[in-house]
């Protein structure tokens, strides 16, 4: 429309520059007597014609001016609109979720929240136990240490072992037993530390399937630990009514033989049956040394004929 407008503005000129030649040739044209008369009314009329484009210049340019400003309108209200379509869309959304959505979601993250602070607290008194059977088994191994650093040889018989003019094949021989009873502890030692390594292992394994199981119950019912623990706590009680917890150095290894988890309560009774047969050990070890080292000369003799 503007450029239309200013056409026709271009053509109201034209026309008045030709309304202007054909004017001027007809005053030429026309005799002396009525020049000054045709003159007066070309001027006027050549005035009214620039006062009419004058006036029509003035109405394009009002005319630009509206233009612009409805254009500034139409994208006011183009962008009204689509505020109000993206409104109506978080409105629809919001309405579709509802309230009690949010508050079952809510709901659900406390659940699990409250969830991991008992494991939490589960857990930290997990290893609160850890370490008071570590500290009691290392007070004991200290315990053991100190009794057999505190061990001394009896003065009378060092005379016996350092005599440079005794027996070359009683030493020999007395050094050849005492290598073999020095294997024959290093492979006990080996074989135990195996068995715990491999028990460790065996706990380790099924701890972790335990928990993946329990992860998994969880996800699927949120009361699977809280069952667990009561089921495992009755079983342990019943077994204790039926007498079926372990005891001693056979009974500890036949539960380890048997692949058996010791539980939360028998770990105690596990770690006290190791530590006797460590002391064991330890106990026999020097009666031995005694038996190898400081054995009479005339008893070796007869060892050897017999």
């Amino acid at each position: 429309m503007r450029s239309q407008l200013h056409f026709s503005g271009c053509d109201c000129g034209g026309i008045f520059g030709k309304f202007e030649s054909w004017c001027i040739r007809e005053t030429l044209k026309e005799p002396n007597a009525g020049s000054s008369m045709g003159t007066t009314n070309v001027s006027q009329l050549m005035a009214e014609m620039r006062q009419l484009v004058v006036n029509l210049q003035s109405r394009e340019r009002a005319t630009d001016g509206a233009l612009a400003k409805s254009q500034l309108v139409n994208d006011k209200i183009s962008s009204m609109k689509e505020y109000q379509e993206e409104v109506a869309n978080m409105n629809g959304c919001w309405r579709m979720q509802g309230r009690k959505v949010l508050l079952a979601g809510l709901q659900q993250e406390n659940r699990q929240i409250l969830q991991l602070q008992q494991e939490n607290r589960e857990l930290r008194q997990t290893l609160e136990d850890c370490e008071g059977t570590l500290e009691i088994v290392m007070q004991k191994h200290r315990l053991m240490v100190a009794s057999m650093s505190n061990c001394t040889l009896p003065p009378a018989t060092l005379p016996i072992v350092f005599n440079p003019g005794g027996d070359a094949e009683l030493h020999s021989q007395k050094t050849v037993q005492f290598s073999r009873m020095l294997q024959d502890c290093f492979l006990e030692g080996e074989s135990m530390s195996n068995i715990d390594q491999e028990v460790i292992a065996r706990l380790t394994t099924e701890n972790a399937c335990l928990r993946e199981l329990l992860n998994i119950s969880t996800h699927n019912e949120p009361s699977a630990i809280h069952e667990f623990t009561e089921r495992s706590s009755a079983s342990t009680s019943a077994s204790r009514s039926n007498g079926s917890l372990l005891d001693g150095d056979c009974n500890s290894y036949e539960a380890r033989d048997g692949a058996s988890t010791p539980t939360s309560d028998s770990q105690n009774d596990w770690i006290q049956n190791n530590m006797r047969r460590n002391a064991a050990v330890v106990k026999k070890s020097p009666k031995i040394l005694n038996d190898v080292i400081f054995a009479e000369p005339g008893s070796s003799a007869e060892a050897r004929q017999g």
